[in-house]
């Protein structure tokens, strides 16, 4: 059943009105009818299914009955992302929105390619919200990350959790083990570098702020693969 979120707070017998995007959805992609019926996550993360109401081009729905929704990872995952071009970034967003991230923050160092521009990231935040939200859509989740502004090292110390965790190539013979980090911890903060990788230095400073170092495994991966390698073992490991 196809599954749409509400930025309000729905209880039985509310009419819930969908947005232009939704209704377009709806109405062109999905072709549903009147008295169809669709599933509805309100913005406290709850599921209701709702009965369709579709007038001409305008499109609602009555809340008919309410649905057990429990399909978030039992870690909250924090990834900070450090920027790579477009359509892996875009990759990288759907991919780990559906694995089960609960926040990405895009990270600015002296490797990546891809450079934040102020005057454009409002733009580009907007249109990143809009590939989570419709990956979560399709995944059914209960919420959707939130996708930051870009940050640099020195604003790192802001986005800790539980476990901090920097991933990193060459620690692969002495770094951590996915294995060995996944224990009690209720939340998790991952850092993955750009294409180019982190320099010794950055390394050093994530180091002095608490985060340990994380081996990937044998090979050195892309960082896209890297995000969502990250994301399939937290998840498997918890479970």
């Amino acid at each position: 059943m196809q599954q749409y979120f509400v930025s309000v707070e729905l209880k039985i017998n509310d009419v819930v009105y969908f947005d232009n995007e939704q209704t377009h959805h709806i109405v062109k992609v999905m072709r549903f009818k009147s008295e169809d019926i669709v599933k509805v996550v309100d913005v406290n993360g709850k599921g209701f299914e709702t009965f369709l109401c579709i007038d001409n081009v305008k499109c609602s729905g009555i809340v008919i009955s309410e649905f057990l929704l429990n399909n978030e990872m039992d870690i909250d995952v924090t990834l900070v992302m450090a920027l790579i071009k477009k359509d892996k970034w875009d990759y990288m967003l759907m991919k780990c929105s559906e694995l089960g991230v609960k926040k990405i923050v895009p990270l600015q160092v002296s490797r990546c390619v891809v450079k934040s521009d102020d005057e454009k990231m409002d733009k580009k935040l907007v249109r990143y919200q809009k590939i989570v939200t419709q990956a979560c859509e399709q995944c059914k989740r209960n919420s959707i990350p939130q996708v930051t502004k870009p940050i640099t090292l020195k604003q790192l110390k802001d986005y800790t959790s539980d476990l901090n965790l920097v991933a990193f190539e060459s620690a692969k013979d002495k770094g951590l083990k996915m294995r060995e980090v996944i224990k009690s911890n209720k939340s998790i903060t991952v850092v993955i570098g750009p294409e180019g990788g982190f320099s010794d230095s950055e390394v050093l400073l994530m180091n002095e702020m608490g985060f340990n170092n994380l081996s990937l495994g044998k090979r050195i991966l892309r960082a896209e693969t890297a995000a969502t390698y990250v994301l399939c073992a937290i998840d498997a490991l918890c479970e």
